[in-house]
C-alpha cells in the first residue's frame, strides 16, 4: 500500500500568527491564572527597532510568537490544534487497524499530511489551503515536498497548492532524520553516522585546541558531543541493529571503536571487549538499545488515545515491517 505524503512548510510560521486569534485559543486553556499568564505576555507589548545607531519609535505588533522563548512551539501547537475541523480523517493514511486513520503527523510547526490515494492527498492539500487563509497562515511552496512510500516507481500525478506545482522527492529530512521513499531506515542510520564522524572531529579539535591529554577528559568530551549526536532519532531508525552481532556490521560501531582505540593508542585489530573493558564504555548498540525502551515506555504511559491505537497497529504489522 503506497503512502503519499506532504512534507508541509509554513513561511514564517511564528512570525505569521495573529496575536488576536492566538488570544482566542488561550480563552480554552486552563487553569484561568495559565491564561492570564499568557495573555499578559502577548497584551500592550511595545518594541523598539534598532539598526544600528538609529532606534525607531515605539511599535506595537499584532503577530508573531516571541523569538527564542521555550513557550513559543507550545503556543504555536496549541493555535494549530484545529486543524483536524479542516482535514477530513477518512482520508489519512490507514494503519493495521480498520478504524484508525492518520490524515496528518504534527510537530510544532512541522506537518506532513498523509494518505493513500493521490486524490485523498490533493484533497487534503486543498483543504489545507483553506485553513491557512482561515488562521493567517502562507505556505512556503519551495520548500514543501511530496514523497510516495513505496516501492513502485510508477508514474506519480503532479500535485499542486494553490494552483502551484509541488515538487516530487525520493527522500526527506523530517525533524532530524532522513526518510526515503522505500521506507528503509538504512539511510538514516547512514546520515546519522556521518554526523558521529562529524561530531568525533569536534572531539579532537576541542582537545587539541584546550590542551586536553587524559584519557578521562578526552572520554567525558565524547560523551558530551559525539555520543548524543550518534543517538539523535534512533529510537525511529535503528530498529534493525539493536542487537550486538547486527550493531557491529554500522559504520557508527565502527567509528565508536576506533575513537576509543586511536584514545588508547593500540591497533584496529584489537579485540572490540577488551577496548570497550579498558575504556569502561558500553558498545554502541546499548545506548541505542536503551534510548528505545525509553521511548517504548513513554508510548505505553501516553494519554494519547490516538497514539495509543498506532501503538497497537504497529504491533499487528510487527512481523512485516523492521520493527
Amino acid at each position: 500500500m503506497k503512502v503519499f505524503t506532504a512534507f508541509l512548510d509554513l513561511l514564517a510560521a511564528y512570525d505569521s500568527i495573529s496575536r488576536e486569534k492566538l488570544g482566542d485559543t488561550c480563552k480554552k486553556l486552563r487553569p484561568q491564572y495559565l491564561r492570564d499568564i499568557i495573555q499578559t505576555m502577548y497584551t500592550g507589548c511595545l518594541n523598539l527597532l534598532i539598526d544600528g545607531d538609529e532606534i525607531s519609535g515605539e511599535v506595537a505588533p499584532n503577530k508573531g510568537l516571541k523569538q527564542g522563548c521555550p513557550l513559543s512551539p507550545l503556543l504555536h501547537s496549541l493555535y494549530t490544534n484545529d486543524i483536524d475541523r479542516f482535514l477530513t480523517v477518512q482520508r489519512g493514511a490507514a494503519t493495521a487497524l480498520d478504524s484508525v486513520q492518520v490524515p496528518h503527523c504534527d510537530f510544532a510547526d512541522d506537518i506532513a499530511l498523509t494518505s493513500n490515494t493521490a486524490e485523498c492527498l490533493q484533497f487534503q492539500l486543498n483543504k489545507f489551503h483553506n485553513y491557512t487563509r482561515f488562521k493567517g497562515l502562507k505556505l512556503n511552496t519551495g520548500k514543501t515536498k511530496i514523497m510516495v512510500f513505496s516501492k513502485d516507481t510508477s508514474a506519480i500525478p503532479t500535485f499542486t497548492y494553490d494552483c502551484t506545482p509541488l515538487e516530487l522527492v525520493t527522500h526527506f529530512k523530517y525533524l532530524g532524520f532522513t526518510l526515503t521513499r522505500d521506507g528503509s531506515m538504512h539511510t538514516a542510520a547512514e546520515k546519522m553516522a556521518d554526523n558521529l564522524r562529524l561530531a568525533i572531529a569536534r572531539v579532537y579539535r576541542t582537545g587539541s585546541s584546550k590542551g586536553i591529554t587524559h584519557k578521562k577528559h578526552a572520554m567525558w568530551l565524547f560523551q558530551v558531543f559525539a555520543l548524543t549526536a550518534g543517538l539523535y532519532g534512533c529510537q525511529v531508525w535503528v530498529t534493525f541493529s539493536l542487537t550486538y552481532d547486527s550493531s557491529i556490521t554500522t559504520r557508527a560501531h565502527v567509528l565508536h571503536l576506533g575513537f576509543l582505540q586511536k584514545l588508547l593508542g593500540v591497533k584496529k585489530g584489537t579485540d572490540t571487549h577488551c577496548v570497550l573493558h579498558e575504556t569502561g564504555q558500553m558498545p554502541i548498540f546499548f545506548y541505542w538499545f536503551r534510548c528505545t525502551i525509553r521511548f517504548w515506555n513513554n508510548l505505553l504511559s501516553s494519554n494519547n488515545p490516538l497514539l495509543e491505537k498506532i501503538v497497537r497497529a504497529d504491533l499487528l504489522l510487527a512481523n512485516r515491517s523492521d520493527t
